[in-house]
């Protein structure tokens, strides 16, 4: 079962290293997927727009500096229409009330060992309504106990690190361009699965709206949709 971490900003990102490697030890019938290293201009490709449908975990790790990422937003977004899909929300240096909508809608994970057990049940949980194979509860308890204090001294180090000076970021306008590109690819592939499975338009799950819906902004997209219409100003002067 795919479990998608999200992620942005150097912290993060080795936050989500830190679970992918950790989650496989705890139960061994997961696979964490990170996505690529956007911030370094790497581009979206098929394949994880086939992670994000696939998915039935998503774990978005935030931290100071990323709470109002483009990136984040638009990932939490697509992974929250997939269909039978948990997202939660990881917060590395935060606490809940520091997160504003849209993240707020989501459960929340902090450092606490508790939340994190309930978060890893939570997973084992999903394993089993998917028909795979879960743990039995004392299984999981004794694989959580086991591997808790790697985790704890990992997420612990992390938390306490100074924040460094991010790399250059790319422009708002190029992300917000490429998030539209993805969208737009990711509706063409729904729509080839509507037409080979027959079912109603209702019942597929589309990650954004067209263009003209997100210059009004709504849901999960409104963070970054006035930025998109401030870039296309832009683009005519």
């Amino acid at each position: 079962m795919l479990v998608f971490l999200s992620w942005s900003g150097a912290r993060s990102k080795s936050v989500a290293e830190v679970f992918e490697s950790w989650l496989v030890q705890v139960i061994q019938a997961v696979e964490p997927w990170i996505s690529l290293d956007i911030d370094k201009g790497a581009r979206w490709s098929p394949e994880i727009a086939d992670r994000l449908e696939r998915s039935k975990i998503g774990i978005i790790c935030l931290t100071k500096e990323n709470l109002s990422a483009p990136w984040i937003l638009f990932e939490a977004g697509a992974l929250s229409k997939t269909k039978d899909a948990s997202v939660c929300t990881f917060l590395l240096d935060i606490q809940p009330a520091d997160v504003q909508q849209p993240l707020g809608q989501f459960q929340h994970t902090t450092l606490a060992k508790e939340d994190i057990q309930r978060l890893v049940r939570t997973i084992n949980r999903a394993l089993q309504n998917s028909g795979e194979r879960s743990l039995k509860d004392g299984v999981l308890e004794k694989a959580f106990e086991t591997n808790w204090p790697t985790l704890n001294e990992k997420l612990d180090r992390l938390s306490n690190q100074r924040v460094a000076d991010e790399p250059p970021q790319r422009p708002d306008r190029e992300v917000l361009q490429e998030i539209l590109d993805l969208s737009r690819v990711q509706d063409r592939r729904l729509a080839k699965l509507e037409h080979s499975q027959a079912f109603p338009r209702s019942e597929t799950f589309t990650f954004t709206p067209p263009v003209s819906d997100v210059s009004s902004g709504s849901g999960l997209f409104s963070a970054f949709a006035s930025k998109e219409k401030d870039a296309k100003k832009g683009k005519k002067s």
